[in-house]
Formats: structure tokens, sequence, C-alpha cells
């Protein structure tokens, strides 16, 4: 950034970008912005997909409380690199996991 704190300007997208920031603040920003990233709205079928991957691979590793965004190494090995395909063409995995509220870690 310009004022030398990209570090602050991570953790503003980190958690949700300018608007959602101000919005959970109660403060209104000095001007509206385009949400960061923003790609389009999913399908439904690559959201309920796309989760429904997750979900499994989180009871495969025993994980029932907590669904992480599969990498695409991980999209591919289960025979959806289609899916993987997808998430790069809507911004790639963290801002997909963020769209969809699961973890990205």
């Amino acid at each position: 950034t310009n004022d030398g704190r990209p570090d602050l300007e991570r953790l503003v997208i980190k958690h949700g970008g300018q608007n959602v920031l101000a919005a959970r603040l109660g403060l209104e920003p000095e001007r509206r912005r385009a949400p960061y990233l923003y790609w389009g709205p999913f399908t439904i079928t690559f959201a309920i997909e796309t989760l429904n991957l997750a979900h499994d691979l989180a009871l495969e590793k025993g994980r029932n409380n907590r669904i992480i965004m599969p990498t695409a190494a991980q999209l591919v090995d289960a025979g959806r690199a289609d899916l993987a395909e997808m998430v790069d063409a809507y911004g790639g995995r963290e801002d997909v996991a963020r769209r969809l509220g699961m973890d990205y870690s």
C-alpha cells in the first residue's frame, strides 16, 4: 500500500474487505468499494459440490467440526479437476473459501 502498511491491508482483506469490516465496526467507509476480487456469482451446483467434497474430506481426516477448503491437488486427487479449474476462475482457493464460509488454512 502507499502508506507502508501492507500488513493492515491483508488483515482487512482477510476479514472480508473494507465494506464488511466497516459494517462490523459500525463505521461508514469514505466511499463504497466493489467487493475485493469478486468474480461473479457461483453456480449453486459449484457451491454444493465444493462444500460436499470438503465435508467428505473433513470426515476422512476425522475433522467433523472443521471443514477446510480443499487444495487444488485434493480436488484433482478426488477426480474433480473441473472444480479445481472453477476455483481458479472464481479468484482462487482463499476467495472461494471465504465466500463459502470455509477455513482455508
